[in-house]
C-alpha cells in the first residue's frame, strides 16, 4: 500500500492543486506492506488480524553505511513483508515479540477441544459427517445409509440368475476335461502362467529369430533394418533366405 509520507502528499496535492514531485523527496523509496490472516476460532467462525510495517528509506539511510544502503535498498519490500507477517502470526498465536529467561522457565499451557465420545449423540453425529464426507470425496449421488446401532447390516440381494465368480457348490461345479463334479474351487489360468513370448523378431514365413548379417558387398544388416526393408519390400516380416524366395517367385 501507499506509505504514509505519500498519503499525506496526495492528500495535501488535493487540497491545495498542487502536486510536488517525487523524484527530489527523499522518501520516494519508502515501502509499506499491510498483511491479513483470518484466524479460526474454537466457536467455528473466524476473526481477521491486519498488521503493518513501514520503512522509512531516508531514516535508513541515516543508521547505515553507503554499502550497507545499497545492498538493503532492493529487499525492502520483503523486509516489510516478512516483518508484517510475523506481526500477524504473533497476533493470532497470542506471544509476545519477546520473552525473558526466567519468562521461559514457566511451563505454558495449550488448551484444546476434545469431544466426549462417550455421549451417543456424539458418536451419531461423527457416524453422520464421516458418511457424509465420504459421499462428497467419492461424488455418491445418493444419500449414504443410516447405521443402527446394534443391528447387523445384511448384504445386498443378487439378481436372479446372477452368480459370483469362483463360488461354486458340489452340485455345480463340473471339470470340463475330467468330468469330475466336486466340491473343488474351479481355477482359472492366471495371465502370468501363460509360457513367455519368445524374444527377437522372426520370420512370418519359416519363424526362424532373424540376427544380423552381412551381405555380399560387405555391409552389416541388422535385425530391424532386414525387418523395415522386408516389410517395405514384401509387405510382411521375411529373413533374407525366404526374402530370395518371395523375390524369385515375384520373378516367375
Amino acid at each position: 500500500v501507499q506509505p504514509d509520507v505519500c498519503e499525506r502528499c496526495v492528500r495535501m496535492a488535493k487540497a491545495t492543486g498542487n502536486a510536488q514531485p517525487c523524484g527530489n523527496c527523499p522518501h520516494s523509496y519508502d515501502v509499506k506492506v499491510v498483511v491479513t490472516l483470518r484466524v479460526p476460532e474454537p466457536s467455528g467462525g473466524f476473526r481477521l488480524i491486519s498488521k503493518s510495517k513501514e520503512i522509512d528509506c531516508a531514516l535508513e539511510q541515516q543508521t547505515q553505511t553507503e554499502k550497507q544502503y545499497r545492498r538493503f535498498l532492493p529487499h525492502r519490500a520483503s523486509i516489510a513483508e516478512s516483518k508484517a507477517f510475523m506481526r500477524c502470526l504473533r497476533a493470532a498465536l497470542g506471544l509476545a515479540q519477546g520473552y525473558t529467561m526466567q519468562e521461559l522457565r514457566k511451563p505454558f499451557v495449550i488448551a484444546h477441544i476434545v469431544p466426549n465420545l462417550d455421549a451417543p449423540e456424539m458418536r451419531q453425529a461423527l457416524i453422520s459427517n464421516s458418511l457424509r464426507d465420504m459421499g462428497l470425496l467419492f461424488e455418491q449421488q445418493s444419500a449414504a445409509p443410516a447405521i443402527e446401532a446394534g443391528k447387523p447390516r445384511e448384504p445386498a440381494a443378487l439378481p436372479e440368475g446372477a452368480a459370483i465368480a469362483g463360488d461354486y457348490t458340489e452340485s455345480e461345479y463340473q471339470d470340463p476335461e475330467s468330468g469330475y463334479q466336486g466340491a473343488e474351487e474351479y481355477q482359472e489360468p492366471l495371465p502370468w502362467d501363460d509360457p513367455p513370448e519368445p524374444q527377437g523378431i522372426r520370420c512370418a514365413d519359416c519363424g526362424r529369430t532373424i540376427t544380423e548379417t552381412t551381405s555380399r558387398n560387405g555391409r552389416q544388416w541388422t535385425a530391424e533394418a532386414i525387418k523395415n526393408f522386408s516389410e517395405k519390400r514384401f509387405g510382411r516380416c521375411l529373413c533374407p533366405d525366404c526374402q530370395q524366395k518371395a523375390q524369385g517367385g515375384q520373378r516367375r
